[in-house]
């Protein structure tokens, strides 16, 4: 399978191990005292590698939003790294994450255009191409305001790349959502062969009027047994 190489990626490929472990210290919960929801803070790393011995295979779905590497210095982070300073800390992560996954889990990855490139060879490699589920491309923008006068390109979407564990175990849940009926699809095209100008519609009831040779309301009748 072809991979994405970088410089200090065989460190990269070792940081897991060199990550030492450290303990989950437990405050006292908020709300409700039976809850089993955690919130963890502390360096990702870090944090990741204390949840592995407890939640290694039990997790079932992971939203990661990554830094997007947008060339900003934040005051909580910096988001202006070299290309292989980022693959270098994205490697890790995506493999803990891959390990705290349960056969049948899930992994997204929230990232926009910038590093969007690079990250895609990675999370193959980590969580192999045969698991990738697909890319979701989202708007989470307008080219209003400052960006309606930028004079270049315009970007206005995210996108979301999303992993199974093992695909031939991963069981999405269905999402059905009520529509009317498009009313495009009740026409019927009598003469195909024609110039577009000439074409002529009708009805798919009227159609199949025709090329049964019998009455609409004759056809409508419930007949027994079929074909009489």
């Amino acid at each position: 399978m072809p991979f994405l190489d970088w410089v200090n990626k065989a460190q990269a490929q070792h940081a897991t191990a060199d990550v030492p472990y450290h303990l989950l210290q437990f405050q006292s919960a908020h709300g409700d005292p039976a809850a089993e929801n955690l919130l963890i803070q502390g360096e990702n790393l870090r944090a990741l590698k204390a949840l592995l011995p407890f939640y290694r295979g039990q997790v079932k779905c992971i939203y990661a939003d990554p830094p997007f590497n947008t060339e900003q210095a934040f005051a909580d982070y910096d988001d202006k790294l070299e290309h292989s300073q980022w693959l270098t800390m994205i490697f890790p992560l995506l493999e803990m994450q891959r390990d705290l996954l349960s056969p049948d889990g899930t992994l997204f990855i929230h990232i926009d255009d910038n590093e969007l490139g690079y990250l895609i060879p990675i999370a193959d490699e980590v969580m192999h191409r045969k698991n990738r589920v697909g890319i979701v491309t989202f708007k989470q923008g307008a080219a209003t305001g400052h960006k309606a006068i930028n004079p270049g390109m315009v970007n206005t979407t995210n996108f979301i790349l999303a992993y199974a564990k093992d695909k031939s175990r991963w069981k999405p849940n269905r999402l059905f959502t009520g529509r009317e009926r498009d009313k495009r699809y009740g026409s019927f095209l009598v003469n195909p062969d024609n110039h577009y100008s000439e074409w002529r519609l009708t009805t798919l009831s009227a159609a199949f009027s025709a090329a049964k040779g019998k009455k609409i309301t004759e056809l409508k009748k419930r007949t027994w047994p079929p074909g009489s």
